[in-house]
This record gives structure tokens, sequence and C-alpha cells, in this order.
């Protein structure tokens, strides 16, 4: 599952994702730097990789499928 929050709300959204994944045992990863995040959100990034600014893998599709 990936994320794109905007630049504005990109560490809010981090953080209830941090939270959630934390306490559910889910793996995740995030662009860590705002270079990064600029990187992924250019116009030089190939449009498989654009937007992946979090990047959430759930344990199963229950999980997936599951409400906050």
């Amino acid at each position: 599952m990936h994320l794109s929050p905007l630049l504005t709300d990109y560490f809010d959204v981090l953080r209830a994702v941090n939270k959630i994944c934390w306490n559910r045992k889910i793996n995740y990863k995030f662009i860590d730097t705002l270079e990064g995040y600029r990187l992924f959100t250019g116009k030089n990034i190939p449009p498989s990789q654009f937007g992946k600014i979090i990047t959430i893998y759930p344990n199963n599709k229950k999980e997936f499928n599951r409400r906050l």
C-alpha cells in the first residue's frame, strides 16, 4: 500500500502511520528526508516510482482490509 501525502501533511501522516503500524506489528518504510521526498515527487522519477512516499506491507489480506 502506497501513501502519497502532500509535503505540508507529511509528518502528521507519518506519525499516524507509525502509531498504527507499530501497534499492529505491520512493516512499513518511508522517505526520511526532504531531498528524498522531492526526488519521489519530481518530474524525473519513473512513473512506476512516483509518489511512493510511505509504503505499508500488510501481513495478509485481512490486515489490508482492516479499518483503522
